[in-house]
């Protein structure tokens, strides 16, 4: 029978929902992912796993050597691939073959149409649909491909996942006061300015309530410890680095922020909608779909640290708001971001590829 090969180097929940909804649907489909990914167990129960080889670039004859293999002993007729590294192995392997391919684009990184990296995937030729997870996405796409190329599918995350990430016996690798309020943002920001760190930063040395604490979880560059150190808040941050399950650290937290000033449909802010947490973000393209402003979170400009020190200390200073914006951040969660419908908008177009 033919079937249809979902690749990812980095698959995450709703992608492993999405792959589950699709096989109980009669779809015949195989995931390949790495192994230590979170829903790994999940998809070997069904018997749709597949392990990749070792890879870490768009170049890996390895991989390609084991896709092509795959492709004869599972009738691969159609490939969807959400990483450009995995899509670039997956079009080499399959020269010389009749399938059909579709990509993903979860960032507003400018495209360099000159670049030929892109070329080998996400522009390439072969490439049919593309799926863009946020509305900003979908229209700076339209530049490369057109419209009924293009579907926008936002990746949902479920309220419940978030009873499911509690763990009580999961403290926070710090030692803080009782009396402190915690301000959570996780990100890898090793560099990639654009993930706002610096800005956050400066914003904690102008922040005028001193219960509050930042923690942040992610990797960052060496510059930021000097960042930290330089002001008055010195003390009240807290770069953990990197975490497994950083998520699970979010119970102790009383807000989130995200200060990027570019950025995708980000999974974290998500993940503290669904955990109630009032977030502040920064009002640009993408994180500003999820969130209302004064309604289910509070938007800041990007890189203007003053304006996020004032957002901050207004969150502190007002526990009504915070349970207000929170709840309505939970509930616009749960209303207008099912994973569902991110599932049924991958399962249309997984069923399209395999229809030729």
């Amino acid at each position: 029978m033919a079937s249809l090969l979902f690749i990812s180097r980095n698959m995450d929940r709703a992608e492993v929902d999405a792959v589950l909804a699709a096989q109980a649907a009669g779809l015949p489909i195989c995931a390949m992912t790495r192994p230590d990914n979170a829903g790994v167990d999940r998809l070997r129960e069904a018997g749709c796993y597949r392990e990749p080889v070792e890879y870490g670039g768009k170049f890996s004859w390895g991989l390609t050597r084991q896709l092509r293999r795959l492709y004869d002993e599972q009738s691969i007729v159609a490939v969807y691939a959400s990483d450009n590294k995995s899509l670039a192995n997956a079009l080499r392997a399959g020269r010389g073959r009749s399938l059909r391919f579709a990509g993903y684009r979860g960032t507003l990184a400018r495209i360099r149409w000159w670049d030929p990296s892109y070329r080998m995937a996400l522009l390439h030729p072969r490439v049919e649909r593309i799926v863009c997870v946020n509305r900003s996405i979908h229209e700076y796409m339209q530049r490369f491909r057109r419209p009924e190329q293009l579907v926008l599918a936002y990746k949902g995350y479920g309220v419940d996942w978030a009873e499911e990430l509690q763990d009580a016996s999961r403290n926070l690798p710090v030692s803080l006061p009782e009396n402190a309020w915690v301000l959570c943002y996780i990100a890898n920001t090793r560099d990639r300015p654009h993930k706002g760190l610096r800005e956050l930063l400066m914003a904690m040395h102008m922040v005028r309530n001193l219960s509050v604490h930042l923690v942040m979880i992610g990797s960052h560059d060496a510059a930021a410890q000097q960042w930290a150190a330089a002001g008055p808040a010195a003390e009240r941050i807290h770069l953990l680095g990197e975490q497994p399950q950083a998520s699970r650290y979010l119970r102790h937290a009383h807000a989130y922020i995200l200060p990027s000033t570019r950025d995708g449909l980000p999974r974290s802010i998500k993940e503290a909608m669904a955990q109630g947490l009032p977030c502040i973000i920064t009002d640009i393209p993408g994180p500003s779909e999820l969130i209302e402003d004064e309604v289910s979170g509070l938007l800041v400009p990007p890189s203007q640290a003053q304006a996020m020190a004032a957002a901050i200390d207004r969150l502190a200073n007002d526990a009504d708001l915070c349970a207000r914006l929170g709840g309505a951040g939970r509930q616009r969660l749960q209303q207008s971001f099912p994973p569902e419908a991110f599932s049924n908008a991958l399962l249309a177009l997984w069923k399209d590829l395999l229809s030729s």
